[in-house]
Order: structure tokens, then sequence, then C-alpha cells
């Protein structure tokens, strides 16, 4: 059986999958703008203003996007006691009412400003405290993950380094995922690495890998010895490097694989990482092996990159997709 028909076969299966998604949330915002000539203040562009508006980010990608392909998000975060946090908490609640998002008095949302003139990217800035949570937080995120844990298949961890995760969450999360045999995937970072033992799979995009290994992925071989040098670093046997332009590099217990890179032009690629994520938590949900699940990610998130919205026939667009592309 090819795996698109593989991939066909199994879509009735995803309404009865559930899966947890916890991590960092993040708000952004994005103001696009046209110059109109210089300012009388400074020697600088003076802009105009064209379009402002703002999307849910980090954790909330992952559980946006199992949400759209029908599969049930089990969706736990904190925000600060703010303007912001108030709006990351309304919003979420508009697409996923069960969420759990815990409101840390010590804590400010992070937002992240983006400005674009003609599709380039002029400035980018933050505001975050990057501190870590309060012990009434931490306690609040634990014990809503030990009550619903058992309606897990697989467990996500989005970590944006932005203070949700920290050692007591992870050994939370990754000793009772354990017992009760529930994979644990990490959507990682460099800052982070000391955080990620006892997960079973680790997502890192090329560029921080490339940062915390200092290896130049320059062929296979390279990206080889990336994927052993990340592994040996977070104690997770299961890894995955990912770009899109290039494939994905994955290591299974020390088995080398490569999902070799489609001719495409991508228009969409914010959230993209989560986005992998979330699909790879799904085909491993699906009972595809690692590599096969590393594939149909690479696959779906191509196509969500080409402006594809995971909505409504998104899974049989992704299985023709599969079907025309995929090289035995």
């Amino acid at each position: 059986m090819s795996l698109s028909e593989k991939l066909d076969s199994s879509k009735n299966k995803l309404n009865d999958i559930k899966i947890m998604v916890l991590g960092d949330a993040v708000i952004d915002r994005f103001t696009v703008v046209e110059p109109e000539g210089i300012s009388r203040e400074a020697p600088i562009p003076a802009m105009n203003i064209k379009k402002e508006y703002f999307r849910l980010g980090a954790s909330f990608n992952a559980a946006k996007t199992l949400l759209n392909l029908s599969v049930k998000p089990i969706y736990i975060t904190a925000v600060g006691s703010d303007p912001e946090g108030d709006h990351f908490i309304e919003e979420t609640k508009k697409e996923l009412p069960d969420a759990v998002i815990v409101v840390d008095k010590k804590k400010k949302t992070d937002s992240v400003y983006r400005v674009h003139s003609n599709g380039y990217l002029l400035l980018w800035a933050e505001k975050s405290s990057k501190k870590g949570l309060s012990k009434e937080a931490e306690s609040s995120i634990i014990d809503s993950f030990m009550k619903m844990i058992d309606e897990a298949k697989v467990i996500i961890v989005s970590d944006h380094a932005r203070g949700f995760l920290n050692k007591n969450i992870r050994d939370a999360v990754s000793l009772n995922a354990k017992k009760k045999k529930i994979p644990v995937l990490i959507n990682g970072r460099p800052e982070n690495v000391h955080l990620y033992s006892g997960a079973d799979y680790l997502r890192m995009n090329r560029e921080d890998a490339i940062k915390l290994t200092g290896i130049s992925p320059l062929n296979s071989t390279s990206y080889r010895n990336m994927a052993l040098k990340l592994s040996s670093a977070t104690g997770v046997e299961n890894v995955l490097i990912t770009w899109l332009e290039e494939g994905f590099f994955g290591l299974r217990s020390e088995s080398f694989f490569k999902v070799d890179p489609l001719s495409l032009k991508f228009s969409n690629l914010g959230g993209i990482g989560d986005a992998i994520v979330a699909f790879l938590a799904v085909f491993l949900s699906l009972g595809f092996s690692f590599e096969e699940s590393s594939k149909l990610s690479y696959y779906a998130a191509s196509l969500r990159a080409m402006g594809e919205k995971e909505k409504g026939s998104f899974f049989e667009k992704l299985v023709n997709f599969v079907s025309k592309n995929d090289v035995k």
C-alpha cells in the first residue's frame, strides 16, 4: 500500500484522537506600511499604515493546526495579568472553549511586533520579560496536566524559551507520560536543551540546530552529525531537523534518514514550526512510523506554506499532494 493510500485509509480516525499541547503564549502583531516620502523630523522614510492585525502565536499555532485537522486539542498555557493576557484568553476561548489558560500575576504576556512593507520585514520588536512562572502558576499547570493526561494520545511541548517550560513541569510531563506510555514531542529551542530529557521526539529548525551544534549543513553527513549532537545534548533519541527548502533530516535511535525537498515556492511560513510538530503528532497517533510521519509532515507543511488552509478539505488535498509527489 502506498503512503497516500495508507494516509487516505486513516482519515476516519482523526475525530477519535486527542493531543495535548502545552507551551508558551505569544501575541503576534503585524503592521503593513507603505512609504510616503521622507520624514520632516529626521532623514528616515515616512510611512503610512495600511493595515494592522494580530494572530495568536507560539503554542496556539500547534493547537490551531490540530483543531483544523478535526483533531481534539487539549490546550494548556499561561499568560500575564495584563490587557494582552485578557485578549489572548478572549480570542482563544472563541475557538478552544475548554482551553486551560493560567493567569500568572507575576508574568507579562509576550508580544512580538512586525512591520512589513511590500513583502519585506522592516522592523521586528518584542515585549517580553523572559521571566519564568510563579510557583502558583506552575502548580496550576501541573494540576491541570495531571487531570487531563489520560485523555491524550500524544503530548506536544511547544517551547519558545519564554518562561513556560521549567524543570518541574518537564519532570511532571516526562515521568507521567512515560508511566502511561504516551509519547512526548518537543518543539525546541537551543536555549532550553537542558529541559528536554525524557522526551521521545525533538523537532528543531535548521538555524537553531546550527546555533546549538556549531555544525554547518553542507551535506547529509553534516546533517547526520548535527542530529547526533542534538540527540546527545538533549537525551532525546528521535530528532527531526526541519527546513522546507532543503527537506527534513531525521535520526531514529542513531539511524539517519532524509526527506527530500520539493521545488516549491512558499508564501506562508508563520508558525510553521509548531504546525510541523502538530502534523508529526497526528501522523504518529495514526500509527505511522517516525520516518513516515516526518515525510507526511514535510508534505503537509509544504502544502500549508503554499497558502492552503488546514480547514475543511486540507486532509483530502494532502492525500492528493502525497500521491503526486511521493517518490519511492
